[in-house]
């Protein structure tokens, strides 16, 4: 990963980042250093954390984070989406992002508000994620969304821990 860009604002930790959520979910609690929210467990729940917005360099963007997931394995996942200059929210992968280690591992389930996709859950792992947005997102403003939700039929957990956040360019 190239050096740092310190114009990128959703780059510089996640205290600029926002909370998203439904009625009654559990809430992002988000600091400089790390972002971090409870799985209820048996409470259905959808619970984002978003960037704020910011354009792509031309010659794409290098992300990497740590995440701590400590889910409940009946019910709970975790996504990273992302909406072009202002439109729909999508999976990251959707938008030509890819992630480079630490992608995916599990699925939502159907009963969940994420309805039934490739996800982050199961067991209790600690890793490090590289992603990219490609170059063809240059130029363009974005926004990325950590979203995690739960269909509600599982046992209370930690939840999902994110720090390290750090971003460079191509």
């Amino acid at each position: 990963m190239k050096a740092p860009n310190p114009d990128l604002a959703a780059c510089g930790g996640f205290a600029a980042w926002q909370t998203d959520t439904i009625a009654g979910s559990p809430r992002w609690n988000a600091a400089a250093a790390e972002a971090a929210i409870a799985d209820a467990g048996a409470e259905v729940f959808d619970a984002a954390l978003v960037s704020p917005r910011f354009v792509v360099p031309a010659a794409g963007l290098h992300l990497r984070w740590r995440q701590h997931t400590r889910l409940s394995w009946a019910s709970t996942a975790g996504v990273l989406e992302i909406a072009v200059d202002g439109g729909d929210w999508t999976d990251f992968r959707n938008a030509g992002g890819r992630f480079l280690s630490g992608g995916y591992d599990s699925r939502a389930f159907a009963g969940n508000p994420l309805g039934a996709r490739a996800a982050w859950g199961g067991e209790e792992q600690v890793f490090e994620t590289r992603a990219e947005l490609p170059a063809a997102l240059g130029a363009r403003a974005v926004q990325l969304r950590f979203r995690l939700g739960s269909g509600g039929t599982g046992d209370a957990r930690p939840g999902w821990l994110l720090s390290q956040l750090r971003c460079g360019v191509g």
